[in-house]
């Protein structure tokens, strides 16, 4: 044989043995790692449950597999490791970012907690696991969840491709990575991998706030595209190792330049603060001063921004994901890492609605801050009234205050905000502001002019307390708009409505030049200028209408003369019937001469106050100063007014209900503006127990009040003004698609579908319905939903809900010596501490209608939940929580509690004590009463099971005296029969 067919044959032997030995199934889950010192805390923070998936479950494995499949691609990282583990114990270690369980969770206490599976799956599976975990936060950071899932199966299925084609190549590939490219990563398993890299994220958000918004402020104002490449998974490589390298050189201490945003995605993503240089037209230096990076380890950000003429969108990334629907071609997406991407709290929402609403105002909401200080006194001038304004003004201002949830209450609560916010506070504030007057356009379409109205002259007259405020304002507005003498030789005149209703008097609005030789009120020097006033002589005598402490005057006395009250303004007053003024009709005067002057109404309010002009001018005014009225009625002016209390509360509240448009007298209802900010509201009030919920930005992009949750549960009636400001409860289906639609930002589903849902999980959040975490002795409202912090492991929304039918454990007789029906002896007592619920799931899931077509990702879906019944750990029950509490069967007893009788006192009848589950299942004939003395989780097993076994059950307050029962019932409890609602004759079983 010769030498190179020996060559030959032996390649080919060793090529076999290669290709057998990858084609064994290799079992990732069997092979651990001890993870690095740095990391230890994550695993001892985790819950069991996640721990287990961690370090021997799905997660493992997933972790293991990844890994090892890109494990030789994978630079040196020894630092980054080292740093990034530090710094994910500090988040594990936050209380904020990590709460604990505890007994308010219920049967949620083992999903509570941030998500650090993959971090410690990572940390258990290896230097390429904890890369891998990298990469899933820095996608997850950038991209939906749907796109991140998308590009996972893309990047994977290459990499696959690449190893199967290096080694068809006879190139050196080890064992495990050849092994690992031959196994299958499932769609799903790569999304959960997502999901939960994306729960850790919002935790680490939470524990690094700060240097998340100080950073947020330096990528708002750069321009750079993370990377140029059109194949996915060159890009997302190239990407990859560059950040990772970049972030290994700056934990070195070695400074660092770039011109593109993959390291600023890097610093997002993975919580590391290197100091950073911004080099702009001013330079700009951000000190993070991170105790992880070294001193020397600075970021300079050299940014080249590539087309002038582009909008800024911060950092972003733009891909071609050939995986995200399962027919059509490559969707093109691009994404920004921009503070507009982040997720808000709904306290910053309100700030976008805020910006939202202003943004509407026809440019007058350019000045955030002064339309914060606008919203705040408004809300003032109300309370004023509440407090001190007369009694038909204050009935309405105290309604108005007390309105739950006031849209009005909303948008001042963010004007505070933003006017009293400092530093970084601020600057965020008015980014978020800035945010919905950008892009929030469409979000709350208020439909509302501007100022509520309060720019239209002949609304803000109409609104003004009393004369004069009236004459003040057109004063003020003749002022501002300029009008001369030697442009209007004749002077402009006042019409304004006299206040005890005796005809119109007349007011000057430039002065004739003459000194006055009067001292103005307060001892200030005579002026220069005098205004006149011109009042009819039958209303010298004393006004009963106008007590001192009203006007301003020094005049000793209870009552003053109309024109002593005039004149102690400084005014000189004429007598009208001499001047010959008088009014022709509501548009014209006649002022007598030689020679006579006609004047003719130009701005104002015809029947309170007005400004008229010569009618020789008419023309000439409404050509240079028409447009220019309602810019001399700024902000500014209308802020003051409020501020002064000129403003009446009730014409104020009417033009709120209104959006401004009070002139037209449309049926509120017809409004459709107003159904925006009752929208918001109802949003409001349902997340007003949602502690550190989050919302998706991309909300934005749809108008609120068209959403399914709104239109269909929300009958827009109103009977009184007040009604404009009332936030109606939602169902609890409405409450559940509400939160849907804010978490994701897209999905808007039918309440319908979700009648039977008890709780919703996605990404780092769990929102229960209230009964599933309270006594059963309390009565939430439909709309209560409670967040903890935690999840179910699942990507997307996971909509849970009870199987049709539950099962129960059957009677087991040969239990009977755990039964001893001991009589009642009236002390209260739980004998019920091993008494436990959890979570489980049948395996049964269906998908939601969210319209979008051709996903390959299922994003909504309902997902069968099984809330089991345990006892020192035997498996009793599965329970149906809600459909137990609906039940006709369950009551619950209401008495006055105050009473003279002993405390702790037995019945006066023969009662059996329930003290153990046997004893329940196996109860006697005769009054029964579980002890489950303060142990909501055991009293709500009882009503449950109870329910599901058919039997009658009164849920019994903590405090109860059985005498005071007895007499309530007529008799005893063993009589009582007529205590049921539909006539049944079984005795019932007290749960107390």
């Amino acid at each position: 044989m010769s030498i190179s067919r020996l060559t030959a044959s032996l390649a080919s032997a060793t090529s076999d043995i290669t290709v057998a030995a990858a084609a064994l199934n290799f079992d990732f889950s069997l092979v651990k790692i001890e993870a690095p010192e740095e990391f230890r805390l994550v695993g001892g923070t985790l819950s069991a449950k996640r721990r287990v998936d961690a370090e021997d479950g799905k997660t493992h494995v997933t972790a293991r597999k990844l890994g090892a499949l890109f494990d030789k691609v994978i630079p040196p990282i020894p630092n980054l490791i080292k740093a990034y583990g530090s710094r994910a114990s500090e988040i594990s270690a936050s209380p904020i970012a990590n709460p604990k369980p505890s007994s308010r969770d219920g049967v949620f206490a083992t999903q509570v907690g941030a998500d650090g599976t993959t971090v410690w799956a990572a940390a258990t599976s290896g230097r390429g696991a904890i890369a891998v975990h990298l990469l899933a936060c820095l996608l997850a950071r950038i991209w939906t969840g749907p796109e991140a899932a998308s590009l996972w199966t893309e990047i994977v299925d290459q990499r696959r491709q690449e190893i199967t084609t290096a080694f068809e190549n006879n190139e050196e590939i080890d064992f495990a990575t050849l092994s690992v490219a031959r196994q299958e990563f499932s769609r799903r398993q790569l999304a959960e991998w997502d999901a939960s890299a994306r729960g850790w994220l919002r935790a680490a958000d939470i524990a690094k706030d700060p240097e998340l918004k100080k950073l947020m402020l330096i990528v708002k104002n750069i321009d750079a595209c993370v990377d140029h490449g059109s194949n996915v998974y060159e890009g997302v490589m190239r990407v990859w190792k560059k950040a990772l390298t970049a972030m290994e050189c700056l934990l070195k201490g070695m400074p660092q330049s770039v011109s593109d945003g993959s390291v600023p995605i890097a610093i997002w993503a993975w919580h590391l603060y290197p100091d950073l240089i911004v080099l702009r037209a001013t330079n700009t230096d951000v000190r993070f001063k991170d105790s992880l990076v070294p001193h020397g380890g600075c970021l300079t950000i050299g940014l080249k921004i590539e087309d002038p003429k582009k909008k800024k969108d911060g950092v972003y990334w733009s891909l071609s994901l050939a995986n995200l629907r399962y027919y059509g071609d490559p969707v093109i997406s691009q994404r920004a890492a921009v503070p507009d991407s982040s997720r808000l709290t709904f306290e910053q929402l309100a700030l976008v609605a805020f910006g939202s609403v202003i943004g509407q105002w026809n440019g007058y909401g350019q000045d955030i801050i002064a339309a914060g200080e606008f919203f705040i006194a408004l809300w003032d001038c109300i309370n004023h009234a509440a407090l001190h304004g007369p009694e038909f003004e204050k009935d309405i201002a105290q309604g108005f205050l007390t309105c739950d949830s006031n849209w009005v209450g909303i948008l001042v609560n963010a004007a505070r905000t933003l006017t009293e916010a400092e530093g970084v506070e601020q600057q965020t504030a008015e980014m978020l502001v800035k945010l919905g007057q950008r892009r929030g356009k469409r979000f709350l379409q208020t439909d509302a002019s501007s100022f509520f109205g309060l720019t239209d002259n002949k609304i803000l007259l109409g609104a003004l307390e009393s004369e004069e405020a009236w004459i003040s304002l057109l004063r003020g507005i003749t002022t501002t708009l300029g009008m001369k003498k030697s442009e209007i030789p004749i002077p402009v005149i006042i019409r304004y409505t006299q206040p005890a209703e005796r005809g119109f008097e007349y007011a000057s609005t430039l002065s004739d030049g003459r000194p006055s030789r009067k001292r103005k009120h307060g001892g200030l020097p005579p002026s220069s200028q005098r205004l006149k006033r011109w009042v009819s002589s039958k209303s010298v005598e004393s006004l009963a209408d106008y007590p001192r402490n009203t006007i301003e005057s020094n005049k000793v006395g209870n009552w003053v003369t109309r024109r002593e009250q005039i004149g102690s303004r400084g005014e000189e007053v004429l007598d009208r019937e001499e001047a010959g003024i008088y009014s022709e009709d509501s548009s014209n005067i006649i002022r007598r001469g030689p020679p006579d002057i006609k004047y003719s109404y130009f701005i104002g309010h015809q029947t309170r106050a007005a400004l008229f002009v010569p009618s020789s001018d008419l023309k000439y005014c409404q050509t240079k100063y028409s447009d220019l009225v309602e810019d001399a009625i700024n902000l500014h002016v209308v802020t003051k007014l409020l501020r002064s209390n000129a403003i009446r509360a009730d014409r104020l509240i009417e033009l709120l209900a209104y959006n401004g448009h009070y002139n037209q007298r449309l049926p509120l209802g017809k409004l459709k503006g107003l159904s925006s900010l009752i929208a918001f509201s109802s949003a409001a009030r349902v997340y007003k127990l949602l502690s550190k919920a989050t919302i998706s930005p991309n909300i934005l992009s749809r108008p609120f009040n068209r959403a399914h949750w709104f239109q269909e549960g929300m009958n827009l009636s109103y009977d009184t003004i007040l009604d404009a400001f009332h936030c109606a409860p939602l169902t609890r289906a409405e409450s559940f698609a509400c939160i849907a639609l804010l978490e994701s930002g897209v999905h808007d589903i039918r309440p319908a579908a979700l009648e039977q849902v008890m709780a919703l999980s996605s990404s780092d959040s769990i929102y229960a319905t209230a009964p599933l975490l309270c006594d059963p002795w309390e009565t939430p409202q439909d709309d209560e939903i409670r967040r903890i912090a935690g999840n179910i492991g699942r990507a997307g929304l996971a909509m849970l809900l009870a199987p049709e039918n539950v099962r129960i454990r059957p009677r087991d007789n040969t239990r009977w010596t755990m039964v001893n029906h001991a009589d009642f002896d009236g002390k209260p007592e739980d004998n019920f501490q091993g008494t436990s619920l959890h979570l489980s799931f049948t395996g049964y899931e269906r998908p939601l209608d969210t319209g979008v077509i051709g996903s390959q990702d299922v994003d909504v879906f309902l997902l069968e939940t099984r809330v089991s019944l345990h006892d020192e750990g035997t498996w009793l029950a599965d329970l149906n929580v809600l459909q137990s509490l609906q039940s006709p069967a369950i009551s619950k007893l209401s008495y006055p509690v105050q009473c003279n009788h002993p405390a702790g006192a037995a019945p006066g009848w023969s009662t059996t004590a329930l003290d153990n589950w046997d004893e329940f299942f196996d109860r006697p004939e005769n009054p029964c009463i579980v002890r489950a003395y303060r142990n909501w989780i055991a009293r709500l097993a009882f009503v449950c099971v109870s329910h599901q076994l058919g039997r009658r059950t009164i849920i019994m307050p903590e405090s109860i005296c059985w005498e005071c029962y007895a007499n309530l019932s007529g008799e005893h409890p063993s009589k009582s029969i007529e205590l049921w609602k539909d006539g049944a004759t079984d005795l019932p079983t007290y749960i107390w």
